[in-house]
């Protein structure tokens, strides 16, 4: 979610439009591990259930699949994504990190796993598993602009900026990353203003400011430090989260 200008429908939009394309994209052929005779019976009546919309079924028999073949990524990943359609990201979280565990080079998963904690608000995990699915596939021009969006969606535009930039120079032919460098100025604009916001704000809610003349330079410095420092604390914070810096 956007932590510093808030979620807009367009926000949502984009996170379920790119959820349903790694659904549909990421999704790897089959794993070379031979089918235990029940677990591909399991497998198949589980994808005709979620075909016709029983997803309870589907899930039930993939996780009857599962125990199977606990091995097998795809009844994984499957089940993963079905949470992910059910809206339910937690479990799908939990299903997508023992997944990358499991076949530590799954594209899909890895992609995926971003887009869920980005949904959750994990934003350095996020961009961790963006830079995985990168490690994997380094024409990925998808998980190059996920890492930009993460980026815009904290308040951090110079880092934004400079992924989108990265994405365009990936596939010149692509025109998601001119869009989204032409969009970033707009959140930009929100930000300021939400910060400009959140300056008068502080003159009465912090303590120090009691007293202070609102518009006052000295209280306008004051509640610049503040609000520096915090933003400042949380890009630290993100960088050692997702290991960088």
């Amino acid at each position: 979610m956007c932590r510093l200008i808030g979620k807009s429908f367009f926000n949502r939009f984009r996170n379920l439009v790119s959820f349903f394309l790694a659904l549909t994209l990421s999704t790897p052929a089959l794993s070379a591990l031979p089918l235990d005779d029940s677990a591909r019976i399991y497998f198949e009546q589980a994808l005709k259930s979620k075909q016709e919309g029983d997803f309870l079924r589907a899930e039930s028999l993939l996780r009857k699949a599962i125990d199977a073949q606990p091995e097998n990524p795809d009844f994984h990943f499957e089940l993963a994504n079905l949470f992910v359609e059910r809206n339910h990201l937690r479990e799908a979280r939990m299903e997508y990190e023992q997944l990358v565990m499991l076949a530590p080079d799954h594209l899909g998963a890895h992609y995926n796993l971003g887009l869920v904690y980005k949904e959750l608000g994990l934003m350095g995990e996020a961009r961790g598993q963006f830079r995985k699915a990168l490690e994997i596939d380094p024409t990925n021009v998808k998980a190059q602009l996920q890492i930009g969006y993460v980026y815009q969606d904290q308040g951090f535009f110079d880092d934004a900026r400079q992924a989108f930039q990265k994405a365009q120079e990936m596939d010149a032919t692509n025109p998601e990353p001119q869009n989204a460098l032409e969009d970033l100025p707009r959140y930009e604009e929100a930000a300021r203003q939400k910060s400009r916001s959140d300056l008068e704000r502080s003159f009465h809610n912090n303590p120090f400011m009691t007293g202070a003349q609102p518009g006052g330079q000295e209280s306008l410095a004051q509640a610049g430090a503040v609000l520096l420092q915090q933003f400042m604390n949380r890009r630290k914070s993100n960088s050692e989260t997702d290991g960088t810096t």
